[in-house]
């Protein structure tokens, strides 16, 4: 699955919808639902952090996920949400 935007400068907005829109078309509602919201708090983050979506890297997800897991999560918990985090976001890096 790739996307049209794969090598080009985008903003987190575009970069976003155009997932979603894929992911609407080809998942469960469930699904996408899940995906928007880890999608629309890793937007939030990285736009209040001043990073843009084609400077994005290993090193921002890693501080994101740290930001998300010092979030009121402990045990077992954090360690759900920073695996689903990781294989959804990293998902939508590959393909956006």
């Amino acid at each position: 699955m790739t996307l049209a935007l794969s090598g080009q400068n985008c903003d987190w907005k575009t970069a976003v919808e155009e997932f979603l829109l894929d992911m609407e078309a080809t998942c469960a509602k469930n699904t996408h639902i899940f995906y928007s919201a880890q999608l629309r708090s890793l937007r939030a983050w990285a736009e209040g952090e001043g990073i843009t979506f084609t400077d994005f890297r290993k090193t921002h997800l890693n501080r994101y996920l740290m930001f998300r897991t010092n979030c009121a999560c402990t045990g077992m918990a954090r360690k759900r949400l920073l695996q689903s985090s990781t294989v959804r976001i990293a998902l939508f890096i590959r393909i956006a």
